[in-house]
């Protein structure tokens, strides 16, 4: 009866914390694919209401870092949840790595946007750039600040959430919500701001309070898809985007 009880007593609980975490990371997860099956997941597999431009390395290697990072994301949270802390603080390190190669892609897939025309109609090719450069401004500070953070555990834990909730509004825009249009891509980007929602809730939920974290990542989140839709079609973003470095 005791080694039951010490067993029992061993065994990491699952809290109502482990459990948001884990349901935020199927959640974007999901989103993930449904946006980006037909052009990364199963790509010639399922149509694509996008025109589709061949891939290139840059592309290749910008999608497989994201797609690592939100793999390592999701990971992490069945690790804490199964008690795993040794592990999930090593994959941590894997995971700042994949962090630093991500910025120098995003930049990379960024400016390579004029070339491969997969812009929605009303969009100009190097208006389309200022999405991602809105999400590289939003993405870069809360990785970093995710990782200095990192032995305040709530606050890593929003900070990650939020770095990884940063690509939920390129998953929203591979949705077809309607025609392609810049109103109908605005929508999507607000919609893939919605799960910050789901975030204060828990703040509510868990400390009767928002967390200081989870405001500063929906802020800049926020502040990189207002950077994005606010300039997309801006002839001054227009003129800034032609003479960005490896333009």
């Amino acid at each position: 009866m005791a080694t039951a009880f010490a067993a029992a007593a061993a065994r990491p609980r699952d809290t109502a914390e482990r459990r948001f975490y884990r349901y935020m990371a199927w959640l974007m997860v999901a989103l993930v694919f449904a946006g980006f099956a037909p052009s990364w997941f199963l790509r010639g597999m399922v149509p694509s209401p996008r025109p589709l431009a061949p891939f290139d390395a840059t592309v290749i290697a910008h999608g497989v870092l994201c797609t690592l990072w939100l793999t390592i994301f999701w990971a992490q949270t069945q690790l804490v949840s199964a008690g795993r802390r040794d592990l999930h603080m090593r994959l941590g390190v894997a995971g700042m790595i994949v962090a630093v190669l991500m910025i120098p892609f995003m930049y990379l897939t960024m400016i390579h946007l004029p070339q491969r025309l997969t812009q929605p109609p009303g969009i100009s090719p190097y208006g389309w750039m200022a999405l991602p450069m809105g999400a590289l401004l939003a993405y870069a500070p809360l990785a970093t600040l995710g990782f200095v953070r990192r032995r305040d555990v709530q606050a890593h834990k929003r900070l990650m959430l939020s770095a990884t909730l940063v690509f939920m509004g390129p998953a929203m825009g591979r949705i077809p919500l309607g025609p392609p249009s810049p109103a109908v891509f605005t929508i999507s980007q607000v919609i893939g701001l919605l799960p910050f929602g789901l975030l204060f809730w828990w703040d509510y939920a868990s400390r009767g309070r928002l967390h200081w974290a989870s405001v500063t990542g929906a802020a800049v989140t926020g502040a990189g898809v207002t950077f994005g839709v606010g300039l997309m079609n801006s002839a001054a973003w227009i003129s800034v985007a032609q003479r960005l470095p490896g333009v």
